[in-house]
C-alpha cells in the first residue's frame, strides 16, 4: 500500500470517526430530552394533584365546619321564630370504638311575617324531639338558619372554635396538599434548569 493509499485510508477512517461521534453525541442528546420531558410531565402531575389535595381538604374542612361566616352573622343579627315538627326519621352511626348510635332527625318548617315558608332540620338523641322548636335565621337570608341554642353563642366562642380550633383543622386538611405541591414545584424548577442546559450544550 502506497503513501497515498494510507492518507486515504487514515481520512476515511478519520471521517468514520467523526460522524460516529456526531451519531453518539446526538443520540445523547435525543435520550436527555426524552428524559427531560418525561421528568416535565412528572413534575405537572405531582403540582396538579397537590392542587387536587388542597382543594379537597378545603372541601373537607366546609363539610364538617360549615360556613364560618354564616354563624357569626347569625350571632350578630338573627331574627327568632318559632318552628313546627313536620317529619322526621332514624339514623344510626358508628363512633371510633364500634359502637352504634341511633338519633332521630327532625325536619322543621317555619313561617316568616311575610307569609314565606322555610325549613330547617336537627339531629337529637332517640326520642327526644319535640314538636316545637325556636330557630333563628338571618332576614335577608333566611335559608340561612339553626336551631336556637345550637352551635357558637357568641363572639368570642366563634373565635375560639372557628377560627382557633378550626384553623388548625383546616391546616391540618390541606398541609399534605402543600407538601405535594411545594415538590411539584421543585421538580419543575430542575426540569427548566436542566433544558437550559441542554439547549445551551446543543447551540
Amino acid at each position: 500500500m502506497n503513501a497515498r493509499s494510507v492518507a486515504m485510508h487514515r481520512h476515511g477512517r478519520g471521517v468514520c470517526d467523526e460522524r460516529r461521534l456526531c451519531q453518539d453525541y446526538v443520540l445523547i442528546q435525543h435520550n436527555s430530552m426524552d428524559k427531560s420531558n418525561c421528568k416535565y410531565r412528572d413534575a405537572v402531575i405531582t403540582i396538579l394533584l397537590g392542587m387536587a389535595l388542597i382543594i379537597g381538604g378545603v372541601l373537607f374542612w366546609y363539610h364538617i365546619a360549615g360556613n364560618p361566616l354564616d354563624e357569626i352573622k347569625l350571632i350578630q343579627r338573627a331574627k327568632v321564630a318559632t318552628c313546627i315538627l313536620v317529619d322526621a326519621y332514624d339514623d344510626e352511626h358508628e363512633d371510633d370504638r364500634g359502637h352504634i348510635h341511633l338519633s332521630n332527625v327532625g325536619i322543621y318548617t317555619f313561617r316568616l311575617p311575610d307569609g314565606r315558608e322555610f325549613k330547617t332540620l336537627t339531629r337529637v338523641p332517640s326520642g327526644q324531639l319535640e314538636e316545637k322548636l325556636e330557630v333563628e335565621y338571618l332576614p335577608d337570608n333566611p335559608s340561612v338558619n339553626r336551631i336556637k341554642g345550637g352551635g357558637c353563642q357568641s363572639v368570642v366562642e366563634w373565635l375560639w372554635r372557628k377560627i382557633g380550633v378550626g384553623g388548625l383543622v383546616l391546616l391540618t386538611c390541606i398541609t399534605p396538599g402543600f407538601l405535594v405541591l411545594r415538590d411539584g414545584i421543585r421538580k419543575f424548577k430542575i426540569v427548566n434548569k436542566t433544558k437550559v442546559l441542554i439547549a445551551n450544550n446543543t447551540s
